[in-house]
């Protein structure tokens, strides 16, 4: 029996060390391998940490937020051009998140910076019908003990909790990849590195916006008219009919609107871009937008800035995200409506 005990005490403390040797391989293959859309977000959340995206004196500040369709929509330099050098933006999007993330995006920035004047921002709700892509970027570059134990109070799913104290969950593909690259071909490692640094190095000269360029379809970054997606849609007949839904049921938009309320900081409501016939289209203002204008005297929205934005599929790179073309077309429509919500 005493034998047996010391096997089993023995097996326990190699799993304790194997555990966090583990989680370690994991991180640092995940930094070498993971996308591009992770590699941006875990940058982005240590820039504001660290101060290195700041106010701007004497220009009106403007913080993008939303998913990866405002990620790869709204290019801060030449939204700021069309403000005729009035405004300083940076794009603080952050791929497939919802409103939480950005809530503590916004309380980050808030530490290390004077309000900005405005926010313009995609509402975003993840209600976890579907948590993998959440599960999955919501922890990259999350550091905090305090946001993941607000996260674990707030979200019906808890696989984030896991993917934070166990990162090899996410990475355990990455890591053989990494074993493997390391000992047969260590050059793969130096390009892949190589390539991560260019996109980084991109993303901040644009100011957190990110051209999605790993996902296009085409060659030339146009996605072909005829394209459809697996299992049907996307050029047929309109396939769902957008949502209208109580934004409360998420207690995180409380928390974001509270916060830009306390702060001075005005909103603005957008809606991201879609391919055409993907949606129907409102035939009023959603209920979600209708509530948070009722609510909060800081959140504004255009005269149709409610309405669904649908492109044709020249002006996307894939199936969600648009081209640089697109994105400056957006971009000016952005403007426009940032213009009419604030009478500038």
């Amino acid at each position: 029996m005493k034998r047996f005990m010391k096997k089993v005490a023995l097996l326990a403390l190699l799993l304790a060390l194997l555990i966090p040797v583990l989680n370690y391989l994991g991180l640092w293959a995940g930094k070498i391998y993971k996308d591009g859309a992770a590699q941006v977000c875990e940058t982005k959340r240590r820039m504001v940490r660290s101060g290195a995206i700041h106010y701007v004196k004497d220009k009106d500040n403007v913080l993008f937020l939303g998913t990866s369709r405002i990620l790869a929509g709204i290019t801060p330099t030449y939204f700021d051009e069309l403000s005729g050098g009035k405004t300083f933006s940076y794009n603080l999007a952050l791929p497939g998140l919802p409103i939480s993330s950005a809530y503590f995006v916004l309380r980050d920035y808030l530490e290390k910076n004077p309000p900005p004047q405005y926010v313009v921002m995609q509402l975003y709700i993840n209600r976890c019908r579907s948590c993998t892509l959440y599960n999955y970027y919501a922890v990259q570059g999350l550091e905090r003990p305090g946001e993941i134990l607000s996260l674990f109070k707030h979200m019906a799913n808890k696989a984030i909790i896991f993917n934070y104290i166990f990162p090899f969950r996410m990475y355990k593909f990455h890591t053989a990849r990494y074993l493997f690259d390391s000992i047969i071909i260590p050059a793969r490692i130096r390009s892949i590195r190589k390539k991560n640094n260019a996109i980084l190095n991109r993303m901040i000269e644009n100011r957190g916006y990110y051209f999605i360029e790993e996902q296009a379809v085409a060659a030339n970054n146009m996605l072909p008219d005829d394209f459809a997606e697996e299992g049907g849609g996307g050029s047929g007949e309109s396939i769902n009919k957008a949502s209208s839904y109580d934004p409360f049921v998420d207690p995180y938009v409380k928390m974001f609107f509270d916060l830009a309320r306390d702060h001075g900081v005005k909103v603005l409501l957008i809606q991201p871009p879609y391919r055409e016939r993907q949606y129907l289209q409102y035939e009023e203002i959603p209920l979600q937008y209708a509530i948070l204008l009722k609510e909060y005297n800081i959140v504004r929205i255009a005269q149709e800035g409610w309405k669904l934005k649908f492109y044709e599929n020249r002006f996307f790179s894939d199936p969600t995200h648009l081209n640089k073309e697109g994105a400056l077309r957006y971009t000016g429509e952005i403007y426009q409506e940032f213009k009419e919500a604030f009478l500038l």
